[in-house]
């Protein structure tokens, strides 16, 4: 039996396409060519507890990890407006179109997220 915590945290999870569609307007906000995909346990419908939401963000040219850092921490802040908390377990990457082709190569399921 799970416990209170335990099922708590996997709702919470298992209700990643609300927070993510949130997460996606802000980056359509700031963002308009870019695109955004959820890959990993979430797009492949494997989360446990200790899971968290990979959010691919495709954008036209590449970021040095400066530049990455700023961003992420941008789309973060910039979606609480919508509603996106703050502390949900997110992990964002953020790659060129140029980086895509390597992704869909290696990810089992890719699912574009539209806002």
């Amino acid at each position: 039996m799970k416990s209170g915590w335990a099922k708590w945290k996997i709702n919470y999870l298992r209700n990643w396409k609300h927070y993510v569609g949130l997460l996606a307007k802000y980056v359509k906000e700031v963002l308009p060519e870019a695109e955004v995909y959820v890959i990993g346990g979430a797009a492949e419908n494997r989360l446990t507890v200790l899971s968290d939401i990979d959010v691919l963000i495709v954008i036209d040219k590449p970021l040095d990890a400066s530049e990455c850092r700023r961003l992420k921490a941008d789309i973060i802040w910039g979606a609480v407006k919508y509603g996106f908390p703050w502390d949900y377990p997110v992990e964002i990457h953020i790659i060129s179109k140029g980086e895509l082709k390597n992704y869909l190569k290696h990810a089992k399921k890719i699912i574009q997220i539209k806002p």
